[in-house]
């Protein structure tokens, strides 16, 4: 192997995308009206003696009304959808400052109707699921992120407002061509090969949950509605989300096969999706439509014999674009790509193949589509602001046409006036079929062009001061009564983390309680694991472990744990930042982490999952830069109980060979410290595949390659560090120095660094 291939960003945890600035709302565009909090409809002002969606009757001290307040915390502005179970809301973060021209965050608040029984359960279970997907998403904007959700007796979820169209909207202003598709499709798999490298399958992908943005020919996308989500691919749904003993949640007309069948799920269900959606995107209609007048259970008996055959390719669709879904599309899982990678290559491949010297007449095609759609729009019947912001798209069409053939426009020029008309069709579609416009119209930014970055105009008061209610609802476990909840700050695979106050010394820690979402595929009791592991880690003293304060088990039978707040930055979020260290600074930092793990080792503790992630950058006063290791739990006693069957618990980026056996030790953390050192060095992962099974299957074949001489900055690599990192990444665990010897190389190479 060598390091001339670097891994995509899903290997690195980075991103697909830039980031785009944080959305912005208006204090003052709010929407009129009352509130119904059973259904969550908005009607105009007035004071019926009942809701007219669900008959629910006024209560006693009248009507809510708009803008409604949650939690007084966030403000509801304007009612953005309803859908079967619940709605959402443009909303305003109290917390946040406004600036010069009144605007503060924006967030998306989704609420739930008033529901009981099994569905609440399962409503609850989504939000849980897709907090936990947002935890390990959230580092790339390809996925919408989640701020914090309540479980409780009244769910709701806290979500990034995205600014972008769902791809259902785009699709309004009419049908993509072939390569537009596969340009598309590049985008959504790119964002789908980082959560098949997290070993998580979406299961509910669709255009109403895809936002999507084209720029300059290009696509950005994000995912949402990570509600239904599997890990490890093979892991059994919740019973909470499963209809009946074979059908699992989802929506029909975008199902693979097996998904239809009950039968296992893979990396290859969602290909069979994302071809659907790309077919759909081209002519239309899904590959196998439905009848959408037929119940759900009729929908899949019908579309499971009409998925056996391939239908013929659209006229729409050109042959190599028809020639890229057709495998994706295949009954049996094993007859579709491999990965996503392998159907991005086969895109990519669409794109590369377009004869570009006839580009004007491709250009011409796609305009007359936005064209007829314009025409469309207008006779349904605009009001005067919607005919001038149609008029203006009009005038962008024909600025295209006039100067289509001339000298001095490109295909790159002419592909960025396309698609800001499209943009623009797009935006007109869903305001002239919205029927809660009325706060986009009171909105004076509402034109603005929302591509440009934030106002750095200095910021004034927020509107409101927090009343000291939590963003999200405070357990109702009895760690409450020593610990004063302040705020959510993270969700884990396997617990939620707060920021709280103790009530008796009145010092911040970090509430650490645990959940069963991310326990689903791993066949264990969930409780006693997570106990077995809070012990383990309270035996622990060092200035580079976290300690643990306290743990128990709370009123309602939920572990919890209690440690440090910590207020410094991860090793992961420096090295997005910093992309390599100096040789000087990553022996500085090794150097306490190898102490650490010789501590922990020592008194029989090992960690497992050591990762950029669960090591802060801590700033006491006067000691400078401190690495502190979170995470420790398993005391060598009690892992092959914890972890019976061979059982594989880890991150392949960092897991040592053994592991994928089921085998742990300390020598598996020295790996793990290995394999952080190569990357603080080069930037890199001495491993690296298109699938997770490639990269732990090198690790068991192939030697890890070695420390370059030179880092990208010409800066010398010591020998002796270069010598103990690859003995630190050694294939058989017993080649290895252990903890206390690294410690003590890095200690002599930090005295002569």
């Amino acid at each position: 192997m060598t390091l001339s291939i670097e891994p995509p960003d899903a290997a690195a945890e980075h991103t697909v995308r830039e980031a785009v600035s944080e959305a912005r709302v208006s204090a003052d565009a709010v929407q009129e009206g009352h509130v119904c909090t059973r259904c969550w409809q908005v009607a105009p002002p007035g004071d019926p003696a009942a809701c007219a969606t669900c008959n629910a009757p006024r209560p006693a001290d009248g009507w809510a009304q708009m803008p409604y307040r949650l939690n007084d915390r966030y403000r509801f502005n304007r009612l953005l959808g309803r859908g079967a179970q619940g709605a959402v809301f443009l909303a305003l973060d109290l917390q946040s400052p406004l600036d010069a021209r009144r605007r503060g965050v924006a967030r998306a608040i989704k609420v739930v109707q008033n529901i009981a029984g099994t569905a609440l359960d399962r409503e609850r279970a989504m939000f849980e699921h897709e907090a936990a997907a947002g935890a390990l998403l959230g580092r790339s904007p390809a996925f919408v992120r989640i701020y914090g959700y309540d479980a409780g007796t009244d769910p709701y979820l806290v979500m990034e407002c995205v600014e972008w169209p769902t791809l259902a909207k785009a699709l309004r202003a009419g049908p993509l061509s072939s390569v537009q598709a596969a340009r598309l499709g590049v985008a959504m798999l790119e964002a789908i090969e980082i959560m098949h490298y997290h070993r998580m399958v979406h299961r509910d992908l669709k255009p109403s949950n895809l936002f999507a943005d084209e720029s300059n020919g290009e696509w950005r996308v994000k995912i949402a509605d990570l509600g239904i989500w599997i890990r490890d691919h093979d892991a059994p749904a919740p019973a909470s989300m499963t209809t009946d003993d074979r059908i699992i949640h989802g929506t029909v007309p975008y199902m693979s096969p097996e998904q239809m069948n009950g039968n296992r799920l893979g990396p290859r269900s969602d290909l069979h999706t994302v071809a659907s959606i790309l077919w759909e995107c081209v002519t239309g209609s899904v590959p196998f439509p439905v009848d959408p007048d037929v119940e759900p259970a009729g929908q899949v008996a019908a579309r499971r014999q009409a998925v056996r055959a391939l239908p013929p390719q659209p006229a729409a669709m050109n042959d190599a674009l028809y020639d890229a879904l057709a495998p994706a599309l295949a009954y049996t899982p094993d007859a579709r790509p491999a990965t996503a990678r392998a159907l991005i290559d086969a895109l990519r491949d669409v794109i590369d193949d377009t004869v570009l010297d006839d580009w004007p007449a491709t250009i011409r095609r796609e305009r007359r589509v936005l064209v007829d759609r314009l025409a469309t729009l207008r006779a349904r019947g605009l009001d005067d602001e919607l005919r001038r912001r149609a008029d203006a798209v009009e005038r962008a069409l024909d600025t295209l046409s006039s100067h289509l053939g001339r000298d001095g426009l490109t295909h790159r020029g002419a592909r960025k006036m396309l698609a800001a008309a499209r943009a623009d069709l797009v935006a007109l579609a869903a305001a002239a079929d919205d029927p809660y416009r009325q706060a986009d119209v009171a909105d004076p930014t509402a034109n603005e062009d929302r591509r440009k970055p934030a106002s750095t105009l200095p910021p004034t008061a927020p509107i409101t001061p927090p009343t000291g209610v939590p963003a999200v609802a405070a357990p109702s476990a009895d760690p409450l009564r020593r610990y004063a909840v302040v705020e959510l700050v993270g969700a884990g695979s396997t617990a939620r983390i707060y920021h709280a106050t103790q009530r008796t010394l009145d010092r911040r820690i970090a509430l650490r309680i645990m959940h069963a979402a991310g326990f689903a595929g791993l066949g264990l009791d969930a409780a006693a694991f997570f106990r077995a592991r809070a012990r383990a880690a309270a035996r622990l003293r060092h200035p580079h472990i976290v300690s643990v304060y306290d743990h128990d088990t709370g009123a309602d039978g939920l572990p919890y744990v209690v440690e440090p707040l910590l207020t410094g930055p991860s090793l992961l979020t420096h090295l997005k930042e910093r992309r390599t260290l100096d040789p000087a600074e990553v022996i500085a930092l090794a150097h306490p982490l190898a102490s650490a793990l010789a501590a922990a080792h020592a008194s029989g503790v090992i960690h497992q999952n050591l990762k950029p992630e669960n090591i802060h950058l801590e700033t006491p006063a006067g000691l400078g830069i401190q690495p502190v290791v979170h995470g420790f739990g398993f005391d060598l006693a009690e892992i092959d109980d914890l972890l019976a069957g061979g059982r594989f618990y880890g991150t392949p980026a960092y897991a040592a060979p053994e592991q994928v056996d089921g085998r742990y030790g300390p020598a598996a953390d020295v790996y793990a410290l290995g394999t952080i050192v190569f990357r603080l060095v080069t930037g890199l992962l001495p491993f690296w595949g298109q699938t997770v099974d490639a990269v732990l299957a090198l690790k068991q074949t192939d030697p890890a390659p070695a420390l370059p001489t030179h880092t990208a900055r010409r800066l010398v690599v010591p020998d002796t560090l270069r010598a103990l990192v690859a003995a630190m990444l050694a294939t058989d665990p017993a080649a290895r120095p252990d903890a206390a010897a690294v410690s003590a190389t890095l200690r002599t190479l930090e005295g002569t660094s």
